[in-house]
């Protein structure tokens, strides 16, 4: 799933006719934009009435297992489908907790609470802005040292955390690594919920990145720690070379 890489909203023209219309509520939420969409689900901008606050919220919509029904309600496609998407729902949901039990943990996304309604499940997450990696590497080519060192110290710090929980990001590259207006990063957009599904039920395509992904994202190999420090190491050699590293 496409997660916030800023506050920048997609265009009407491109936005899934599934996506939730401005105005919708969500809880206490009122949607204003869709920000990013893909196979697993939609991401929008939302105002949160009761806190006075913008807010980032992930919706699980898998639409190879589910429709929505009736412009709010998510409902699985077929009976053959129903376990699948409430088991991939179950994931999502353990995924949001995760993350907000890491509230404090440097260099990731914060989340400030996860929704069961509508048939489906909600993350609601702090709105981030600012460029991504990704955007910062193609306008500059190249980081300095400093710049470097501080995305490397940071999302250490961050994914030890997140590791010690027993949690993977398995999607480390430089479109989710997002930099604040000092460059400071934060991780977005974690995967482990959606590769689950994908290992899961050949509905879900599986997801990774060539050149950032470890070898054993394309195998049956076991996955760890590991594999989110080889990709963190393959977008720190492109930030220090200017170059993708080979696929």
């Amino acid at each position: 799933m496409t997660e916030v890489k800023s506050d920048t909203a997609v265009a009407a023209s491109d936005v899934d006719i599934v996506a939730l219309k401005p105005g919708a509520l969500i809880g206490r939420h009122e949607v204003l934009a869709v920000l990013g969409q893909g196979g697993f689900g939609i991401t929008y901008r939302a105002r949160d009435g009761q806190l006075n606050r913008d807010v980032a919220i992930k919706e699980y919509l898998p639409t190879s297992l589910a429709y929505r029904a009736d412009g709010m309600t998510v409902v699985p496609r077929s009976t053959r489908v129903a376990e699948d998407f409430t088991w991939g729902r179950d994931r999502f949901v353990a995924e949001g907790q995760t993350l907000a039990s890491l509230h404090h943990a440097p260099g990731i996304v914060r989340v400030f609470d996860f929704l069961e309604i509508n048939g489906t499940a909600y993350i609601v997450m702090e709105l981030l802005r600012g460029d991504t990696l990704e955007a910062r590497l193609k306008r500059e080519g190249r980081l300095d040292p400093a710049s470097v060192d501080d995305i490397l110290s940071t999302l250490l710090d961050g994914l030890e955390q997140v590791h010690a929980t027993g949690f993977l990001h398995r999607d480390i590259k430089p479109a989710n690594i997002l930099l604040d207006g000092k460059g400071h990063p934060t991780l977005i957009d974690f995967g482990a919920s959606r590769a689950a599904m994908a290992g899961r039920t050949v509905a879900m395509t599986a997801i990774f990145t060539p050149g950032y992904a470890a070898t054993e994202q394309m195998t049956s190999a076991k996955q760890g720690p590991w594999t989110d420090i080889y990709g963190l190491s393959a977008t720190l050699y492109h930030a220090i070379t200017g170059k993708a590293p080979p696929s």
